[in-house]
């Protein structure tokens, strides 16, 4: 997960929604096997700020102290 994270990081993503991204698309399996050919464009050095705006950002919502 951190590598996850900090790749995401120094592409240029919000690792959030980064993170968000990756998990629906996993859910999106009927049992979470994905095939090897279908993670690649999951990595983060394939995926583009433009690809996460499926994720929203509600924790935005949140009020802040």
């Amino acid at each position: 997960m951190y590598s996850l994270i900090e790749t995401a990081k120094l592409y240029g993503l919000n690792a959030r929604n980064y993170l968000a991204y990756v998990f629906m698309k996993g859910a999106a399996s009927h049992n979470w096997e994905i095939p090897a050919e279908e993670l690649e464009p999951l990595m983060p050095w394939n995926v583009k700020e433009e690809d996460l705006s499926i994720v929203t950002d509600e924790i935005d919502w949140f009020p802040r102290p």
